[in-house]
C-alpha cells in the first residue's frame, strides 16, 4: 500500500475560504477510495485540549495523547471554527506586519535569504530542526467523531509540528527560508494548495501540487501583504518541479497566462468532486413538500425586523419603548417578509469579489415580488447599511448546517451567484444538483461549468441581474426544464467516480 503525506492547512487547520476546504475533503476521499494510506501534516497551537467524550488514555493510548494534545486537529471536536495563528510570532514593534510592496514580476528573483541574524533572531524556529510527532489515527474507519470532524478518519495518521503553517506564512511575508518537510518515509506527496514549505527526501515526479485560483494574484482587492504570501507560497511550491492539479480548465490557463514561460512536468485537470452520498441526497422537493427552514423563517424574520427596526430608532431616543405609538406606528409603516413569494437563493463568504453588494441592491426592486436568501458567514448588517429594516425581502443565514443549505437550495426558485472571480465555483455545482435554475455571472469559469443551462449577467451592472430575475420569474418551467438537462452533465464531469479515475491514472503513470 503507497503511503501518502498530505499537506493541507484547510484540512488541519483550516483557515481558507469553505471552497478550499470542500475541495480538500474531495480529494483525500478519492485518495482514500484507493486504498492509499494517508498521513496529514498538521499544525499543533496552543489553546486546544482532548474533548470530555474521549477518554484519552484508553482510546488515544498515553503518548498519543500527551504529544498531540495541544494539537488544531481538536478545533473538530471542540466546534471551534477559526484557529490558526494568523499573526506572525515574535516580530518587534507589537507584531506589526510590515511588507514592501515589490515592482516585479511573478517569477523574477528568487527567496532574499540575505536579512541580517537581527532579523533571523525574530522566529523561534529558523534554522533549527523542527521536532515531528507521527501519532497512528484512532479514529481511522470509526464513527466515533461529531460531525464536523468526520472526515478526520480518513487519515491513518497525524504527523504533528509545531506552528508549521503559521510559521510558513510569517517566513514567506518576511523572505525567510520556508520550513523544511522529510517525506523521505512516503510514496506520494500532495500539497492541496501553494504551502511555503520545502518537501526533501523524496524525488520530485512524486509530488502533486494544486493550484485553485490566481485570485490573490489578480483581484484588485487583494492586499499586497497577502499577495505577496500568496506568490511566496506559489514559487515555493513550484520550486519542488511537482507535477500539477488544476481545479478547472480556466484556472489552468490563468496560470500559462501568468508563468508564460514556464515548464511543468505533467498538469491534470481534477475538478472539485461531487461525492456519492451528496447526489444520492439531492432529491428534488416532492409536490406540496416545505423547506423546514422557510417556515422557520417565516415564523422568526417579522421579530428579527421588529428588533433591528426599534434598535436603530433607540439610537436617537434611548427612552424609546416598544409599545410606544411612535414605534408602533413605525413598525406598521415599513414592508414585512412576505413567505408566500418566491425566493433566490446563494452561498457566499464575505469578500468582495463574490460582489454581495449587487445582491443588495437588486432586492430593493423585488419588494412584494420575491426574496433572496444569502446563506454564509456575510456581515449582513454591514451590507445594508445597518438598517436591515429597509430589506424585507432580504435574509442572511449566517451559519447554515449542510441539511438547512440542501433544504434552502432544494427550495428556492433559482440561485444567484454574482462573483467577479472564482477559481471553480462550488455553490453553482450544489445548487444545480438540485435540478434549480442557476444565474450566475457571465464570467469563464462559469460558462465551463454551467455552459448553455444557465442565465448570465453582468455583475457590474445591477441592472442585468435584474433582468435576469424577471426572466426567471416570467418562465420558471423554461428555466426548470435547461437545469433538468444540466444535471446530467455535472455528474459526469463532476461526480467522484470521474475524478477518481483521473487521479488513479495520474499516480499511476509517476
Amino acid at each position: 500500500m503507497k503511503k501518502i503525506l498530505y499537506i493541507s492547512d484547510s484540512l488541519g487547520t483550516p483557515i481558507h475560504p469553505r471552497g478550499i476546504y470542500y475541495y480538500s475533503l474531495a480529494l483525500v476521499n478519492i485518495l482514500s477510495s484507493l486504498n492509499f494510506d494517508i498521513s496529514l501534516l498538521v499544525e499543533k497551537v496552543d489553546g486546544f485540549g482532548i474533548p470530555d467524550f474521549v477518554e484519552n488514555d484508553k482510546v488515544l493510548g498515553k503518548s498519543f495523547s500527551e504529544s498531540s494534545v495541544a494539537s488544531e486537529v481538536y478545533r473538530y471536536f471542540l466546534q471551534r471554527e477559526f484557529s490558526a495563528q494568523l499573526e506572525l510570532r515574535n516580530l518587534e514593534e507589537n507584531n506589526t506586519l510590515k511588507v514592501k510592496t515589490k515592482q516585479k514580476s511573478l517569477y523574477e528573483g528568487g527567496y532574499n535569504f540575505s536579512l541580517s541574524q537581527n532579523s533571523k533572531n525574530k522566529f523561534d524556529h529558523l534554522g533549527f530542526k523542527r521536532n515531528f510527532f507521527f501519532g497512528n489515527n484512532f479514529n481511522k474507519g470509526k464513527d466515533v467523531l461529531k460531525h464536523k470532524g468526520n472526515h478526520l478518519k480518513l487519515f491513518s495518521s497525524f504527523i504533528f509540528s509545531d506552528y508549521i503553517y503559521s510559521d510558513s506564512m510569517a517566513y514567506a511575508v518576511n523572505e525567510l527560508p520556508p520550513p523544511s518537510i522529510d517525506a523521505s518515509e512516503f510514496d506520494l506527496v500532495f500539497i492541496d494548495t501553494p504551502h511555503y514549505i520545502k518537501v526533501e527526501g523524496i524525488d520530485s515526479t512524486k509530488i502533486f501540487s494544486v493550484v485553485h485560483d490566481l485570485i490573490p494574484v489578480r483581484d484588485f482587492s487583494t492586499n499586497a501583504e497577502w499577495r505577496l504570501m500568496f506568490l511566496q507560497k506559489l514559487k515555493a511550491s513550484l520550486a519542488h518541479n511537482p507535477n500539477m492539479i488544476f481545479v478547472s480548465e480556466f484556472t489552468k490557463k490563468q496560470f500559462y497566462e501568468e508563468i508564460p514561460n514556464i515548464k511543468i512536468r505533467k498538469d491534470i485537470i481534477v475538478y472539485p468532486t461531487i461525492r456519492n452520498e451528496t447526489i444520492s441526497n439531492s432529491n428534488k422537493p416532492l409536490p406540496g413538500e416545505e423547506s423546514n427552514y422557510s417556515k422557520w423563517l417565516s415564523e422568526m424574520k417579522p421579530r428579527y425586523m421588529e428588533d433591528d427596526l426599534y434598535n436603530n430608532m433607540r439610537k436617537n431616543d434611548p427612552s424609546l419603548k416598544k409599545d410606544s405609538e411612535v414605534f408602533i406606528s413605525a413598525l406598521n409603516s415599513i414592508e414585512k417578509w412576505d413567505p408566500s413569494l418566491p425566493y433566490f437563493c446563494t452561498a457566499l463568504s464575505d469578500e468582495p469579489r463574490k460582489n454581495i453588494k449587487i445582491l443588495v441592491e437588486v432586492s430593493r426592486k423585488f419588494i412584494g415580488k420575491a426574496n433572496i436568501i444569502v446563506m454564509g458567514k456575510v456581515n449582513g448588517n454591514y451590507h445594508m447599511g445597518m438598517h436591515p429594516e429597509k430589506f424585507p425581502n432580504l435574509h442572511f443565514t449566517g451559519y447554515v448546517s449542510d441539511q438547512q443549505k440542501d433544504e434552502i437550495f432544494k427550495h428556492s426558485i433559482a440561485v444567484i451567484f454574482p462573483s467577479f472571480a472564482e477559481g471553480f465555483g462550488i455553490p453553482l455545482v450544489e445548487g444545480a444538483l438540485y435540478r434549480v435554475p442557476v444565474l450566475c455571472s457571465k464570467i469563464s469559469v462559469f460558462e465551463e461549468i454551467a455552459k448553455k443551462y444557465a442565465i448570465y449577467f453582468d455583475p457590474y451592472n445591477v441592472s442585468s441581474l435584474e433582468n435576469a430575475m424577471n426572466t426567471l420569474l416570467k418562465s420558471p418551467n423554461e428555466y426548470r426544464d435547461a437545469a433538468e438537462k444540466l444535471y446530467p452533465t455535472l455528474i459526469e464531469r463532476f461526480s467522484q467516480n470521474t475524478m477518481k479515475n483521473t487521479v488513479k491514472t495520474a499516480v499511476e503513470e509517476v
